[in-house]
C-alpha cells in the first residue's frame, strides 16, 4: 500500500482531460495543472488503499473503475494500475465466500472502463476465475461436485444415517457389506456413491482375503482351500519325520517338491535348510569346511592323529618340536595347516630366545652364550658390593676389567658412578656440595643442634632467645648465620608486640602499656555513665582531650562525636514527636517511626534507655501503609494493634 501511495510522479506532461478517440491532441499542460490533477489521483489511489486496508474490495473496485473513466493519460495508469490491482489480489486471495466473489464481479461488471486497460481487464478476469472456483468448492463435499447448493445441503442431511451405517458394517464380514451396499442404494442424493465407492473396496478386501493362504491370493477360493489342504497334509507329515535322520529329511523334502501348489514353499525350505546343516556338519573337520565329504573324512582322520601329537609339543624342547613338524608336514592341508603354523612358530620363538640377550637378537646362539656367561658373573660380583663401602667397589671394579663384552665398559662405568656418587654424598649436606667431607660433617652437627635449639626456644622468652643467640653467634657455618638472623628478627617480634597495642606501634613498652590501660578506663567510663546527662559526656571528653595518648585519642572522639549525634537526633525525635499528631499528618507520623526505629541500634550501643523510643514507635505504628507494617512484623518489632 505505501508504494502505491508514495510512487512518484511522471516526468512527461499529463492530459487534464478525459482521452477520447475523436479527440483533438491534448495541450500542453502547466505545472499547476499537472500538479493539480496529481493530486487528484493521489486522494483516488489513498480511498483504493484504505479500501484495501479495511478489507473492503468492493468499494476498492469501484473506486479503480472511477480511476479508469477519469480519462488519466495512459502512461500514469500503466504506472499506478498494476500494483493497485496486486494489493486488491493480496486481499481476495484469502477469500473463499463465492457470494463475497460474486458482489466483487458484479461490482466490476458495472464499469466497462475496466476493460480499458490491460492491468484491470485481467485484475476482473482474476477476480472472476477465483469466483467460479470458489463457487464449484462450496459445491463440493467429499470429492463429489453437487448441482446445487440443495442437492448439497440434501445430502448433508442424508449423511448421518449413512455414517451410522458404516459404524454399524463389519468390514471384514462380507456378507454385512453387502447388506450395507443395499441399504446405500436406497439414499437419492450423489453422497450415496461416495459410501458405496468404500463399500466396494471393503468388498474386494474381503473377497482377497478369503482367496489368500500364507500370503498368497489364489484365483479362486476352491483353489485356496485346496492348497491348505494340501499343506494341512504336508505339515502332519513333516512334524512326524525323523529330523535326526538326514535320509528321513531327504525323503520328505523329495516329497514336497512334487507338490502342485506353493503352500508348502516355507516347509520345502525349512528342509532344505536341515539338510544344508547336514552337508555343512559332515564337510567341517575342526571348524573348516572343506570341499567335499571324501576330503573332510581324509581330514577327520588325520585330526584324530594331531590330536595326540599336540601334547606332546613343548616349547623348550626343539628336538620333539621337530619331530612333530615332520610328521604333520605328511598329512592333507587345510586341516593340518593351523597346527602345522604353531609348531613354526613355537620353533621360532624358541630360537629366537636362545639368540636373545637384554631385547637384542642376535646372529649366533653362540654370541648370546657368551653374553649370559658374563652378565651371570657380574651378577655375582654385584652381590658382593655394598653402597656404603668403597673397598668393595674397588675389588668388583678390578674383576671386571677383565670382561671381554660390552659388558665390561657398562658395569666399571656404573662401578665409577656409585663411586662418585658415594663422595658427593659424604661431601653434601642439607642439598649443598662441600669441598671436604669434614666441612660437611661440621654443617651438618651445626645444623642439627640449632634445629634442636629452635624447637625448644619459647617466643615469649627473651631470656632463652637472647642465651640462644650467644651461642649461635660461636658457630662457624652458614647455618649459624641464618640461625643469628632468625633469632634476631625473632627478639625484635617480641619486642615490637610488647610496643603494640590495637595495631598501633608506640616507642616505647611503658607508652603501648599506657595506651593499653587508660583506653580501657576510658570504655569503662563510657559503659557505666549515664550519657543521657550532659556532664556525662563533658566528662567523656575532657577523659579523652586531657588523658588519652594522641595515638588512642581520635577513636575515642569519634565514638564521642557520634554520641552526641545520636543525643541529638533523639531529642529530634522528641520534639517532633511532641508536636505531631498521627490522625492528622500519617506522613510525618510515618517518618517518625522510621527514625525511631533506626535511632534504637545506635542508643543500644551507648547503652541508653530505648523505652521512650519505642513508646514513640508504638504511637506512631498505626501510620505505616501495610506493606511496612509487614516488614516491621518479620523484623520482631510490631508495635500496637495489627489490624
Amino acid at each position: 500500500m505505501d508504494e502505491m501511495n508514495n510512487a512518484p510522479e511522471q516526468s512527461q506532461p499529463v492530459n487534464s482531460q478525459p482521452v477520447s478517440q475523436s479527440a483533438p491532441a491534448p495541450r500542453q499542460m502547466s505545472p499547476a495543472e499537472e500538479m493539480l490533477v496529481m493530486q487528484r489521483l493521489d486522494q483516488e489511489l489513498l480511498g483504493i488503499c484504505n479500501g484495501i486496508n479495511y478489507m473492503d474490495c468492493i468499494g476498492a473496485v469501484r473506486t479503480l473503475a472511477y480511476i479508469c473513466e477519469r480519462g488519466y493519460a495512459p502512461v500514469m495508469l500503466d504506472h499506478y494500475l498494476p500494483g493497485v490491482c496486486s494489493g486488491i489480489d493480496q486481499v481476495l486471495v484469502r477469500v473463499a465466500d463465492p457470494n463475497y466473489l460474486n458482489a466483487v464481479c458484479q461490482e466490476a461488471a458495472q464499469h466497462p472502463a475496466l476493460d480499458r486497460h490491460p492491468a484491470t481487464k485481467q485484475f476482473v478476469e482474476r477476480v472472476q476465475s477465483q469466483f467460479r472456483t470458489a463457487e464449484v468448492n462450496a459445491r463440493t463435499y467429499r470429492g463429489i461436485v453437487f448441482g446445487s447448493m440443495q442437492e448439497l445441503n440434501e445430502a448433508r442431511a442424508e449423511e448421518a444415517e449413512m455414517e451410522m451405517i458404516m459404524r454399524s458394517t463389519a468390514r471384514d464380514n462380507m456378507e454385512s457389506v453387502m447388506a450395507a451396499i443395499q441399504r446405500m442404494n436406497a439414499f437419492r442424493t450423489r453422497l450415496r456413491d461416495y459410501y458405496i465407492s468404500v463399500l466396494n473396496e471393503w468388498l474386494d478386501e474381503c473377497d482377497r482375503a478369503a482367496r489368500t493362504y500364507h500370503g498368497m491370493i489364489y484365483d479362486t477360493i476352491e483353489i485356496r482351500n485346496a492348497a491348505e489342504a494340501e499343506y494341512q497334509s504336508n505339515l502332519e507329515y513333516v512334524n512326524s519325520i525323523d529330523r535326526s535322520s538326514e535320509e528321513a529329511v531327504k525323503a520328505a523334502y523329495d516329497r514336497l517338491c512334487a507338490d502342485k501348489y506353493p503352500s508348502s514353499d516355507e516347509l520345502k525350505a525349512e528342509l532344505a535348510a536341515v539338510l544344508k546343516a547336514y552337508d555343512t556338519q559332515f564337510r567341517t573337520v575342526d571348524g573348516i569346511l572343506l570341499p567335499t565329504r571324501e576330503e573332510a573324512a581324509v581330514s577327520r582322520r588325520e585330526l584324530e592323529e594331531i590330536t595326540t601329537l599336540m601334547p606332546k609339543a613343548d616349547p623348550e624342547d626343539e628336538p620333539a618340536l621337530l619331530e612333530i613338524k615332520a610328521r604333520l608336514e605328511l598329512m592333507h592341508p587345510p586341516v593340518r595347516d593351523r597346527y602345522l603354523n604353531y609348531i613354526n612358530s613355537l620353533l621360532a620363538s624358541y630360537d629366537m630366545r636362545i639368540r636373545t640377550f637384554r631385547g637384542v637378537v642376535y646372529d649366533t646362539r653362540e654370541e648370546a652364550a657368551a653374553l649370559r656367561s658374563e652378565n651371570d658373573e657380574a651378577e655375582r660380583i654385584w652381590s658382593t658390593v655394598r653402597a656404603d663401602d668403597e673397598q668393595s667397589m674397588f675389588n668388583a671394579k678390578a674383576e671386571m676389567e677383565k670382561f671381554t663384552t660390552f659388558l665390561k665398559e657398562e658395569n666399571t662405568a656404573r662401578l665409577d658412578k656409585m663411586l662418585t656418587d658415594l663422595d658427593t654424598a659424604l661431601r653434601t649436606f642439607n642439598g649443598r656440595l662441600y669441598p671436604t667431607r669434614e666441612e660437611a660433617s661440621t654443617a651438618g652437627a651445626e645444623y642439627n643442634e640449632i634445629a634442636q635449639m629452635m624447637s625448644t626456644l619459647d617466643p615469649q622468652d627473651e631470656q632463652a632467645i637472647l642465651t640462644a643467640r650467644a651461642r649461635v653467634a660461636e658457630m662457624t657455618s652458614e647455618y649459624g648465620a641464618n640461625a643469628l638472623a632468625n633469632l634476631d628478627n625473632m627478639w625484635r617480634a617480641y619486642d615490637l608486640n610488647l610496643r603494640t597495642y590495637l595495631n598501633i606501634v608506640f616507642d616505647t613498652r611503658e607508652e603501648a602499656a599506657n595506651a593499653r590501660r587508660t583506653r580501657e578506663e576510658f570504655y569503662r567510663m563510657e559503659s557505666t555513665m549515664d550519657l543521657f546527662q550532659p556532664a556525662s559526656v563533658m566528662a567523656l571528653e575532657n577523659y579523652a582531650n586531657s588523658t588519652l595518648s594522641e595515638k588512642m585519642r581520635p577513636e575515642a572522639l569519634a565514638l564521642i562525636a557520634d554520641l552526641k549525634d545520636v543525643l541529638q537526633n533523639v531529642n529530634k525525635v522528641f520534639t517532633e514527636n511532641s508536636v505531631n499528631d498521627p490522625a492528622v499528618d500519617k506522613k510525618g507520623s510515618a517518618e517518625i517511626y522510621k527514625q525511631a526505629e533506626k535511632l534504637i541500634p545506635r542508643m543500644e550501643r551507648y547503652h541508653l534507655n530505648t523505652n521512650g523510643m519505642h513508646t514513640v514507635m508504638e504511637r506512631h505504628y498505626a501510620s505505616l501503609n501495610p506493606g511496612q507494617k509487614m516488614v516491621a512484623f518479620f523484623k520482631g518489632k510490631k508495635h500496637g494493634k495489627q489490624n
